[in-house]
């Protein structure tokens, strides 16, 4: 993916470099850096990821998201105010927004919701991407216990 595709998901800073680069890989950890891979530097609680800056360009880094500026020969430096907001934008637009294909259910656990509960399992039940909901301890549990009605006219 180009570079300039991947900078227009997030607020940057200044640009130091070329932008016309092809990006193969993203990484934080200096030791896993690839060729033409783009690298965070983040600062964590016990070491600088901007002290292995030098480490990631000589693995082949060529872009370099950070939040101090430095100028590099070989790779291209692009300075964000945060770099933990700017890898998961970064992130989220290589590998083109995964989260947004995630389908979300939730099942919420009331008196007298017994309707929603019954129309919930048979609408999970006829649905082909249904969550498994196994591990819900509730649904476990109403399943055990006797039906308050005779007959409920949601379930057909």
């Amino acid at each position: 993916m180009q570079l300039k595709t991947l900078l227009a998901a997030t607020p940057v800073r200044e640009i130091i470099g070329p932008t016309d680069r092809a990006v193969e890989s993203i990484a934080y950890d200096s030791r896993r850096v690839q060729r033409d891979g783009l690298f965070v530097a983040l600062r964590g609680e016990k070491s600088d990821g901007h002290d292995f800056i030098g480490q990631a360009i000589e693995k082949g880094a060529a872009v370099i998201v950070a939040e101090r500026a430095g100028k590099h020969s070989r790779a291209t430096c692009v300075v964000v105010e945060n770099t933990r907001s700017a890898m998961a934008d970064l992130a989220a637009r290589f590998y083109n927004f995964p989260a947004r294909k995630l389908k979300l259910a939730a099942v919420t656990r009331h008196q007298r919701q017994d309707d929603d509960h019954f129309s919930n399992q048979a609408y999970l039940r006829k649905s082909r991407n249904a969550l498994r909901l196994a591990r819900d301890r509730s649904l476990r549990n109403r399943r055990a216990r006797p039906a308050r009605r005779a007959y409920n006219p949601r379930i057909a």
